[in-house]
C-alpha cells in the first residue's frame, strides 16, 4: 500500500491574499476583455489591475486553469507596460502558487526568485518575507528541508520584528518541515507557537483554522495517537467545508482515509478517497486524480479485487500521462508492474518494468538539469542580496567606531560578571557534593543499625521457634536486607518502593512477635506513589523504634498507624502506636537520651533542608498526654524532582 502524507502545498498561505469568495467566476465578468474595456471607460488603470487579482483568485479557487492562465498573462502583459515593479511581483507570486499546486516545483521556484529580486530592489520588507516563505515551502515540497528552513528563519525574523498577523504561517511552515525532519521537540515548539499566534486573532478564518488543526493532526501522528490525529483530521475537513475550500475539504478527506486504512478499515478508507476523487475532479486537480486513481487502486488491491485495481491503476496512468505528471506515471508503471507480477502474468509485468525504469531514468537527467539552473538562480538571488547588504553596511561604517568602543567597555564588565558568577557556582557546586557525600555517609550508616537489631530479631526467633519458621524468617530477611543494601546507594527512591520495604519490615516483625500488633498504611488516594521520589530510609528507623520500644511489652493488639498525605512539594508522615508512650520507654528513662535513629534522622534532615528549606520539623510526642500512652511521630519529607 502507497501511504500518501497529507501535507502539501495545498495548505500555504502565499503573499498575495487569496479570496475564497461563494459567487463563481461568471458573477465577476463574463470575459477578461470586458474588465479590460469597462476600465477604460472610467480611465481607472488601477482598477484593471485589481479586478485581474480578483478574477484570477476565483479562477485558481474553481480549479478554472485554462481562464486562469489567460486571466495571469493578460496582468504580466500590464504590468510590463505601466512598468509598475509591485504589480509585476505580484503576478510572479501567482504564478509560483498555481505552477505549486500543479506540482511544477521548480517552475515555481523560478517565479517566486523573480518576486524576491525585484522586492529587494524595491527594499520592501515585508513583501521580501512573502517571497522568503513561499521559496521556504517550495523547498520543503523538494525535500530540501535544510533550504526550507533557512528562507522560513529569514521570513520569520523580518516579521518578528513587527509582530506581523503572518507570523502563524512560518511557524505551521517550521512545524511541517521539522515532522518530516522527525524532530519532534521542535514540530511540537512551532506548533504550538502557531496555535498561541492564531489565539491573538480576535476571528481566525475557516483557512486558519484548517491549517492548525492539520497540524496538530501531524504531530499526534507522529506519537502514533492515531485517534486525536482522526479527530483534528475532521476538524480540517469541517472548517474547509465552512470555508467552502475544497482543497482542504481534500486534505481533511484524505489523511482521515489514511487513519482508517491504519485501523484496517478498508471500506472506510475507500469511501473517504472517493471524496477526494470527487473534490479533485471538481477543482480540475490533474495531479489529485491521478493521484488518488492509484491510491484506490492500492486498496482494492488489499481486497483481492485485482480487476477493479488494474482498472484504476491505468486510469491514474492515463490522467498523469494527460497531464503531463512524470512522478506520478512512474507510480502507476511500477504498481501496474508489481499487480502483473503478483497475479502470474510475468511478460506484462516486465512490459510496464521497462517502462518504468525508462522514464526513472528520464526523470533523474531532468532533476540533474534543474539542479544546475536552481544553482543558477540561487547565485543571482544572493548576489541581489549582497547587493542589498552592501547598501546597509556603508550607513553603519559611520558609526562604527563609537559602537566598537562601547562595545569593548561592554566585554570587560560582562567579563567581570562572568567571573564572579563563575567562582560563586564553582563554591556553591563544592558545597553541595560536600553535603551530598555526608548524606551517603549518613544511610550507610543506617544499614548495620538496622542489620543489628534484625540479626538480634532472628536470633531471638530462632531460640524460640521451630525450625522450618526460623528459615522462612531468614529468608525474608535476605530479601529485606537486599533491598536495604540497594536503596541506601540511592539519592533518591520512588514512595512505592519505600512503602513495599516498609512492609517486608513489619512483617518480619510481626513474625517475631508472634503476630502481637498489627499495621496499616493510610495512604492519600491522589499520591501517585510509583512516581514520587523521596530520600530512602527515612521513615524505617521511627517504625523500628515503635516496634522496639513502644511495643516492646505488648503482648496482643498491638498497632501501628502510618499514615502518609500530600502537603506540597513534601510528604507528611505520621506514626502512630498504641505502646506504653514515649516517656515511658527504656531509652528516655535513662535521661535526655536521643535515639540512634532520631540522630541520624536529624543530621539527614540538616543537610536536606539546605536544599528544601521550607520543610517542617520533626515532633514525637505521646498521644494521651494524660495517660502518658501511646507515642505520635510526625516528620515530613521533601519531594525529590
Amino acid at each position: 500500500m502507497i501511504i500518501k502524507v497529507y501535507l502539501p502545498i495545498l495548505f500555504s498561505i502565499f503573499s498575495f491574499k487569496i479570496c475564497f469568495a461563494q459567487q463563481s467566476a461568471e458573477n465577476k465578468a463574463d470575459s477578461i476583455t470586458q474588465i479590460i474595456e469597462s476600465a477604460n471607460v472610467i480611465k481607472d488603470i488601477e482598477k484593471v489591475k485589481s479586478e485581474l487579482i480578483e478574477l484570477a483568485n476565483v479562477y485558481e479557487h474553481s480549479g478554472s486553469w485554462d481562464l486562469h492562465k489567460e486571466v495571469v498573462d493578460e496582468m504580466l502583459k500590464l504590468a510590463h507596460k505601466t512598468s509598475d515593479k509591485v504589480y509585476e511581483a505580484e503576478v510572479y507570486n501567482i504564478l509560483g502558487i498555481s505552477n505549486c499546486l500543479g506540482g511544477r516545483n521548480q517552475v515555481a521556484l523560478d517565479y517566486f526568485s523573480k518576486a524576491l529580486a525585484i522586492n529587494s530592489e524595491l527594499n520592501d520588507t515585508l513583501s521580501i518575507s512573502n517571497s522568503y516563505e513561499n521559496i521556504g515551502r517550495v523547498y520543503k515540497d523538494l525535500a530540501d528541508y535544510d533550504k526550507a528552513i533557512i528562507y522560513q528563519m529569514k521570513s520569520l525574523k523580518i516579521r518578528e520584528n513587527c509582530n506581523h498577523p503572518r507570523l502563524v504561517n512560518n511557524y505551521t511552515a517550521l512545524a511541517t518541515v521539522y515532522q518530516k525532519l522527525q524532530d519532534t521537540i521542535n514540530h511540537f515548539q512551532y506548533l504550538n507557537k502557531a496555535k498561541i499566534a492564531i489565539s491573538k486573532h480576535d476571528n481566525p478564518d475557516n483557512f486558519q483554522m484548517a491549517i492548525i488543526h492539520n497540524e496538530i493532526a501531524g504531530y499526534y501522528n507522529t506519537l502514533n495517537d492515531m485517534d486525536s490525529a482522526l479527530v483534528n483530521y475532521k476538524l480540517v475537513a469541517y472548517y474547509s467545508e465552512k470555508g467552502n475550500w475544497k482543497r482542504g475539504m481534500a486534505v481533511g478527506y484524505g489523511n482521515m482515509a489514511e487513519v482508517y486504512f491504519t485501523y484496517g478499515e478498508i471500506d472506510k478508507a475507500i469511501e473517504m478517497h472517493r471524496k477526494v476523487l470527487k473534490l479533485s475532479i471538481e477543482i480540475d486537480d490533474c495531479m489529485g486524480i491521478a493521484e488518488e486513481f492509484i491510491y484506490l487502486s492500492n486498496l482494492y488491491n488489499e481486497m483481492g479485487k485485482i480487476d477493479s485495481a488494474l482498472i484504476l491503476a491505468n486510469k491514474s496512468l492515463q490522467k498523469a500521462d494527460e497531464c503531463g505528471l512524470d512522478h506520478e506515471k512512474l507510480s502507476a508503471y511500477e504498481f501496474i508492474s508489481e499487480i502483473y507480477e503478483n497475479i502470474n502474468k510475468p511478460a506484462l509485468a516486465l512490459e510496464f518494468y521497462k517502462l518504468f525504469h525508462v522514464l526513472n531514468d528520464s526523470i533523474y537527467n531532468l532533476e540533474k538539469h534543474n539542479s544546475i539552473t536552481e544553482i543558477e538562480t540561487q547565485y543571482e538571488t544572493e548576489k541581489k542580496e549582497q547587493q542589498i547588504s552592501l547598501l546597509s553596511a556603508e550607513n553603519k561604517i559611520k558609526n562604527q567606531r563609537i559602537r566598537l568602543g562601547l562595545a569593548v567597555i561592554s566585554v570587560l564588565v560582562l567579563l567581570v560578571i562572568m567571573i564572579f558568577f563563575l567562582m560563586r557556582m564553582r563554591k556553591k557546586n563544592a558545597q553541595i557534593a560536600q553535603d551530598d557525600l555526608k548524606q551517603k555517609l549518613f544511610r550507610s550508616q543506617m544499614n548495620p543499625h538496622f542489620i543489628f537489631n534484625a540479626l538480634g530479631s532472628i536470633q531471638n526467633y530462632m531460640y524460640k521457634n521451630e525450625t522450618k519458621k526460623a528459615a522462612q524468617f531468614l529468608g525474608n530477611f535476605a530479601s529485606l536486607s537486599r533491598s536495604i543494601l540497594k536503596y541506601s546507594s540511592e539519592e533518591s527512591i520512588s514512595l512505592e518502593e519505600e512503602i513495599e520495604t516498609l512492609t517486608n519490615y513489619l512483617e518480619l516483625e510481626q513474625m517475631r512477635m508472634k503476630n502481637a500488633f498489627a499495621y496499616e498504611f493510610i495512604i492519600d488516594q491522589d499520591l501517585e506513589t510509583e512516581f514520587i521520589n523521596i530520600p530512602p530510609m527515612m521513615i524505617q528507623p521511627f517504625i523500628e523504634n515503635a516496634v522496639k520500644h513502644g511495643l516492646k511489652e505488648v503482648e496482643k493488639d498491638g498497632k501501628i498507624t502510618i499514615e502518609i498525605s500530600d502537603k506540597v512539594d513534601v510528604l507528611e508522615v505520621t506514626i502512630l502506636d498504641n505502646g506504653i508512650g514515649f516517656g515511658n520507654s527504656q531509652q528516655n528513662k535513662d535521661g535526655n537520651h536521643e535515639s540512634m535513629a532520631t540522630q541520624i534522622f536529624n543530621e539527614r534532615m540538616r543537610h536536606l533542608k539546605k536544599k528544601n528549606k521550607h520543610i517542617p520539623d520533626l515532633s514525637i510526642q505521646n498521644i494521651s498526654e494524660d495517660e502518658n500512652t501511646g507515642t505520635k511521630i510526625h516528620l515530613f519529607l521533601p519531594i525529590i524532582k
